[in-house]
């Protein structure tokens, strides 16, 4: 591919673009980059000049050169400032180089850094806090199920028990029986129980006139949820949160009316917070039925009997040191929020969950390093993707489609769509949001998505979602294409046949599975290192 001489539109960052959360939506075309490319060859001594003019005394590239940017070279070039073997080293393209051979459209904006709400602003003690609580078991009532239970770094961010093939980690799905082809990938939750935390635990049958929702089939073995659990990490873009966006940007304090004003603790931007609460007090995830909020913080600041991060394993230095200054949670939350009189409350375990979430961007990936190259030579690099990554990034962003939806840096659009690609009862979006398209959940975040595959992908894992290959597959020969009533209509019009060949269909998978992985999320290091569980 040989460059062009001028630029293309800046991209815009979408300003709600979503989480979450193994693959969820369409890809579809769009160009969301800018772009960036070296001058057009000349001679090794065609003169350069002033930005605009005639060419005249400036410094010259060697032949085979590359520009930073989209000057052409030769006589007419913009302002020859230099070169060297591979780029030149100012905004201009060294007069007479050869033009670097990525085609501009590649390009996209850098991922930006993290904004916290004014009402939660960031602080050490309340990150560690939140990373304690989401590791530590004893969020459960039973002392089983740690936020960390379902959603593991190392695994992408998801569950890594919903690997393919393990019945034991699959809800039955829309037709009631177990071991059959819609069988969900979801996550292993609590057994059906009462008591916990302070009170001593009863399990038993899932009780079938329950008021929750829990699924009798379950009976006395763990209740496995009906969505797979979406990712954790980068969730911080996103407006709404969980696949339906139930979370809303709004965070209320859980104890209060949520009608009452004064309930209102983060006017925008509190998703995470939103989203920590839940998981919690729900009798199919973490808690027993009929817990309250009183409980769970009694059990907290029950120094005698509840120790941070008891049942771990292979504890972080960090956390070991921060427990070993403040060895209780009361300790620890008054750290963390030094001007509460009372630090041990609901609001104050979402802040500091949420906190910890938002230190969570995985910014390392090979894409971003080739992309730091695209925008700023001097600082990125350029060898960061392969020859056939690089094809499927064009791919990507070109006949592939996927960045009408999975728009880069975020890798979403933080929107909800239905695609149509199976028939089924989840309501989505439309369970929540009264008008919404029927069945749609939320664009996933494409972020290490090569290490959620193994468990399934889509929020059902089953189907199109069994691997990349086959969302691939399904995404270039898509089922229900002009079917009345079965897309939802903002991606319609991008479900189409895509042509793509088998070895295009190979890159691109190649740049899904390898491209967007950081390497930091893989291996489990700071900041995404964490303790082992008892369950482990």
């Amino acid at each position: 591919m040989k460059r062009k001489r001028s630029l293309g539109a800046t991209e815009l960052l979408v300003a709600s673009v979503a989480v979450a959360f193994g693959l969820a939506t369409a890809c579809g075309g769009g160009d969301d980059s800018a772009s960036s490319s070296g001058g057009s060859g000349g001679a090794s001594s065609g003169a350069g000049g002033a930005a605009g003019k005639a060419g005249s005394g400036g410094k010259t590239g060697s032949v085979g050169q590359a520009g930073t940017e989209t000057s052409a070279g030769g006589d007419e070039g913009l302002g020859g400032q230099t070169t060297t073997p591979d780029a030149g080293t100012t905004d201009t393209a060294g007069a007479g180089g050869e033009a670097d051979d990525f085609d501009p459209s590649l390009k996209s904006v850098i991922y930006g850094a993290v904004v916290f709400p004014p009402e939660n602003p960031d602080s050490p003690a309340k990150d560690m806090l939140g990373k304690i609580l989401f590791w530590d078991e004893q969020v459960g009532s039973d002392n089983t199920m740690a936020c960390g239970t379902c959603h593991r770094t190392g695994s992408g961010g998801s569950d890594p028990r919903a690997v393919n093939g393990t019945s034991a980690f699959r809800n039955p799905g829309d037709d009631g029986m177990f071991g059959t082809a819609d069988d969900i990938h979801g996550s292993q939750g609590i057994k059906y129980c009462t008591g916990g935390d302070a009170a001593a635990v009863t399990y038993a049958a899932v009780p079938s006139n329950n008021t929750e929702g829990l699924n009798p089939l379950f009976g006395t073995n763990h209740q496995v949820t009906s969505r797979k659990a979406p990712t954790y990490l980068d969730a911080f873009v996103a407006a709404n949160i969980f696949w339906d966006g139930r979370a809303t940007s709004v965070f209320k304090d859980p104890t209060m009316d949520p009608t009452d004003p004064m309930a209102v603790k983060i006017q925008a931007g509190g998703a995470l917070e939103s989203q920590s609460v839940g998981p919690p007090m729900n009798p199919g995830e973490m808690a027993c039925d009929g817990r309250t909020w009183t409980s769970l913080m009694n059990k907290l600041k029950d120094t005698a009997h509840t120790v941070p991060l008891a049942f771990a394993k292979d504890i972080p230095p960090d956390m070991v040191a921060a427990i070993a200054t403040a060895p209780n949670y009361p300790a620890l939350f008054s750290l963390a929020f030094p001007n509460d009189t009372s630090p041990v409350s609901p609001v104050n375990f979402a802040f500091a969950i949420a906190t910890h979430e938002r230190h969570l961007q995985s910014n390392q990936t090979p894409w971003d390093r080739f992309n730091q190259y695209l925008n700023d030579p001097k600082t990125g690099d350029r060898n960061a993707l392969t020859p056939g990554q690089i094809r499927g990034l064009t791919i990507f962003k070109g006949k592939g489609k996927c960045a009408t939806c999975h728009i880069p840096p975020t890798f979403t659009d933080s929107q909800f769509h239905n695609l149509g690609f199976i028939t089924e009862l989840d309501a989505g979006r439309a369970k929540i949001v009264t008008g919404a398209p029927a069945h749609s959940v939320k664009t996933a975040n494409l972020r290490n998505v090569g290490l959620r595959e193994t468990q399934g992908l889509f929020h059902y894992g089953y189907g199109p979602g069994a691997s990349l290959e086959n969302v691939v597959n399904t995404y270039n020969t898509p089922p229900n294409i002009g079917t009345p009533g079965t897309l939802d209509g903002s991606v319609a019009s991008a479900i189409t046949n895509l042509s793509l060949a088998d070895d295009e269909k190979a890159d691109l998978v190649d740049f899904l599975r390898n491209a967007l992985t950081d390497p930091r999320v893989q291996n489990e290091a700071a900041p995404f290192d964490r303790p082992r569980l008892s369950t482990e």
